[in-house]
């Protein structure tokens, strides 16, 4: 610079795609031309003002799953042996499904899909998207054929069953029964809101379903990703035994529920965004370094502070300036179109 007067510099997300086509709203370069000189020992720079767009994906289809898990009829001689099925594009994926000895099955079954992507801005559309989900895993044929477990003939040329056999095939039809009983009931599971405390829970909707998870063999939900959070519970993972959740009430009619820790926050993990930029010094954030220029609340989208943070340039000479927008995770915020707007303010130390 010829002179020693502040200044600003004005860096829409959009403006040097030319330069850096790679260039996403949250993560951006600028390109300088021609190129910024100032002693970095005596300059220091600061964010005065941002603008962001209003809308980013709360939940990401890579990172939020949910699955069951079918145990065994009987417990195998050996570990049993997994197989995990993707439904990422709702394609049937039966081809994942793995029989032993003709119709039996060795092992668990374990079928999981993604939760998509969106924005989701209210409890009520989360738990939509959940549920249609979690329904849709009931229906594909590799957890329908291991649930049916239909008993198999040990001598199909002997007309006369065994003792055992017959044994098996009425139980198989009392199943059959309760099954029939719990799907002309609706959904077997579905997350729901308490709205007397505000909470999230896991229902078993009816007590034909309550009875049929008695008669089969242990089911396991588990929620994986971000989404376990937003709704209450502690951590990343969500593991549920269907037939271990607790009954309320004292009579036969209760029906079964598992809630949540904490009321519902669906930005938890955006409710702060952090501003990142590689021409400045690292400072001390916690218990590491990092080039952190600023923090901001993430429904502000309009953004000029009372009072400008200065930090110390690490450059003389600045070709381009990099702008990295990331949640509390390092994770850059996935805003769904938009740009974003910073301005930057230069003085003198």
């Amino acid at each position: 610079m010829n002179n020693d007067r502040p200044f600003y510099l004005t860096l829409p997300s959009d403006s040097s795609m030319s330069w850096y086509p790679d260039n996403k709203v949250s993560t951006y370069h600028t390109h300088l031309d021609p190129p910024l000189l100032v002693d970095h020992r005596e300059w220091q720079v600061g964010l005065s003002m941002i603008t962001l767009p209003d809308q980013w994906q709360n939940i990401e289809q890579r990172d939020n799953t949910i699955g069951l898990r079918i145990h065994p009829w009987s417990p195998p001689s050996d570990e049993p042996e997994v197989k995990i099925c993707r439904d990422r594009h709702r394609i049937d994926p039966s081809n994942c499904f793995k029989g032993v000895k003709g119709d039996e099955i060795k092992g668990s079954i374990e079928m999981e899909t993604h939760i998509k992507s969106d924005d989701y801005d209210s409890l009520r559309h989360i738990l939509t998207v959940l549920n249609t989900r979690l329904n849709d895993l009931w229906n594909l044929p590799p957890i329908y054929n291991h649930l049916a477990h239909k008993p198999v003939r040990l001598d199909p040329n002997n007309k006369e069953m065994t003792d055992h056999e017959k044994q098996e095939q009425t139980e198989y039809e009392t199943r059959e029964v309760m099954r029939q009983g719990a799907v002309s009931r609706g959904p077997f599971v579905s997350f729901k809101r308490d709205n007397t405390n505000d909470k999230v829970y896991l229902k078993i909707n009816h007590v034909q379903s309550l009875f049929w998870f008695d008669v089969l063999p242990k089911i396991e939900l588990r929620l994986c990703g971000p989404i376990v959070s937003m709704l209450g519970w502690p951590g990343n993972e969500l593991l549920v035994s269907l037939q271990s959740i607790d009954m309320t009430g004292a009579d036969s009619q209760s029906l079964r529920y598992f809630y949540a820790h904490h009321t519902p926050n669906l930005q938890i993990q955006y409710d702060l965004f952090y501003i990142y930029t590689d021409i400045i010094e690292p400072q001390t954030v916690g218990d590491v370094k990092a080039t952190l220029l600023d923090v901001i609340p993430s429904r502000r989208l309009y953004h000029r502070p009372a009072r400008i943070h200065y930090l110390p340039l690490k450059y003389s000479r600045l070709s381009s300036i990099g702008l990295y927008i990331r949640n509390g995770m390092g994770k850059a915020v996935p805003f769904l179109d938009g740009k974003v707007v910073t301005q930057l303010h230069f003085r003198r130390r």
